[in-house]
């Protein structure tokens, strides 16, 4: 069984790497964690997230007490124990806990505030309806971590597996429940918005439930989950659109989009080059205007189930389109590696996990790969030119910040390649860069990358 889409999120900050991983192209401070009270078959590290000084690392199966397999999350602090020690701080555990709930499958951590999913807790009697519990930092005294709402689905049915993904940002907790059967639709898959201050003070109550407007039985929406701001991403990676069998799908929601925090749909998306069983919406992560998509068992180049990743923006296509901008694939791709498998994205960093990748020839290791200067403006699809072989471009810029034009025939990340002398230009006051390039195709691919001022 997955573990969500929060994995590689510890990574992300470049100072935590457990054993036996590898980041492609970077060397970060290594920190192993392990639980202070650890035990056999615990699984810690089935979720992890990170945000600033906080780690967060789910035990979905540890003990609590004399309490079997209920679950635990653990977390560590950067200078707990000694400068930059990331040491451990307090053990979490359901207020109501029980035999084999699973606390921890799932876990999020954003400022004070953290999240954990436990996707097999029995809320009210309900068989695995499922469940999140949000705690925060003084909750019960000073960095207690102490539990302040318990979240469950008002519709809970068994066996929904509420719980299975989550996600916390700012004042906003997102819950996926992919097994839900919304309108009666069998695992169709659901997820919930709750607000921090929804039903009262610090209630943490339910806003709004989420379904996919062509829902369909098994595509399991909610597998993954991600919110940023107004933004929200639910994956769906069984889904068949078009009638590709599993080629999967993601759906952006708008927080005011169909009235006051209506979370209305926004858009579908789905990678340009779609095909059976390659499961896109594994994983997702939405930040500003970014969101990337993991489709763990993709085909590049024809390597079976190698994996690629995905990369949209809020106006690639028109104001609010949600166009792809770019597919990442890794740079060693290999047949069964899985990439995509779990992404996470933070201003122009895109960090990719390829969970079965064989790192210098060690078997199904597994490494992430990190993708920088993501600072891109949307393609620009030329097909008539004012002159023969000639194509004039005009792209919005700001005059602080340096660009480089590229260009290429389709939208995978490997067949983009700067155009000659159209690098390292400076923006213009006027907020637009229009230049001139040359090429004999009868179609090409523009984008402006972003460097420093």
């Amino acid at each position: 069984m997955q573990t969500s889409s929060n994995v590689w999120e510890i990574l992300l900050a470049c100072v935590l790497l457990g054993p036996g991983l590898a980041v492609a192209g970077v060397n970060p401070v290594q920190t192993v964690l392990t639980a202070s009270d650890k035990a056999e078959d615990d699984n810690f590290g089935c979720s992890v997230s990170v945000d600033g000084d906080v780690a967060l690392v789910g035990a979905d199966w540890a003990s609590v007490g004399a309490t079997t397999s209920a679950g635990a999350a653990y977390v560590f602090e950067r200078d707990q124990g000694g400068t930059n020690a990331w040491g451990e701080a307090v053990k979490l555990s359901a207020s109501d806990k029980a035999q084999e709930d699973r606390f921890g499958f799932s876990s999020s951590v954003a400022g004070d505030v953290a999240v954990v999913g436990a996707l097999y807790a029995d809320h009210g009697g309900v068989t695995n309806a499922g469940a999140a519990y949000v705690f925060e930092r003084d909750a019960g005294g000073s960095n207690a971590w102490g539990q302040v709402a318990k979240l469950t689905a008002l519709d809970k049915a068994a066996e929904d597996w509420f719980g299975y993904s989550v996600r916390i940002n700012g004042d906003v907790a997102l819950v996926g429940a992919v097994y839900a059967d919304p309108g009666g639709v069998t695992s169709a898959g659901a997820a919930y918005v709750f607000g921090r201050n929804e039903g009262g003070s610090n209630a943490w109550g339910h806003v709004v439930k989420l379904t996919a407007s062509d829902k369909a039985a098994y595509d399991y929406f909610g597998y993954s989950v991600g919110v940023c701001g107004d933004v929200a991403v639910v994956g769906a990676e069984w889904a068949s659109p078009g009638g590709i069998t599993r080629a999967g799908a993601a759906y952006v929601f708008g927080k005011d989009v169909g009235g006051t925090n209506a979370w209305g749909e926004v858009a579908k998306l789905m990678a340009s080059d779609k095909a059976s069983n390659d499961y896109f919406g594994c994983s997702v992560s939405v930040a500003g205007d970014v969101v990337v998509i993991g489709a763990r068992d993709a085909s590049p180049d024809g390597l079976t189930n190698a994996g690629a990743a995905y990369v949209f923006e809020r106006n690639a296509g028109g104001s609010n389109a949600w166009g792809q901008v770019a597919k990442l694939t890794a740079s060693d791709a290999a047949a069964q590696n899985v990439f995509g498998y779990s992404a996470s994205v933070a201003g122009d960093v895109v960090l990719v996990g390829s969970e079965l990748a064989d790192p210098g020839g060690v078997s199904d290791a597994g490494a992430a790969y990190l993708f920088e200067g993501f600072q891109y403006g949307p393609p620009t699809i030329t097909n008539l030119f004012a002159e023969a072989g000639v194509c004039a471009l005009s792209f919005d810029c700001q005059p602080a910040w340096r660009y480089d034009v590229q260009w290429g025939t389709n939208l995978i990340e490997s067949a983009w390649e700067p155009a000659p002398a159209l690098t390292n230009l400076p923006g213009d006051t006027s907020g637009s860069l229009t230049v001139r390039h040359t090429n004999d195709l009868p179609k090409a691919f523009y984008r402006l990358l972003r460097h420093g001022p």
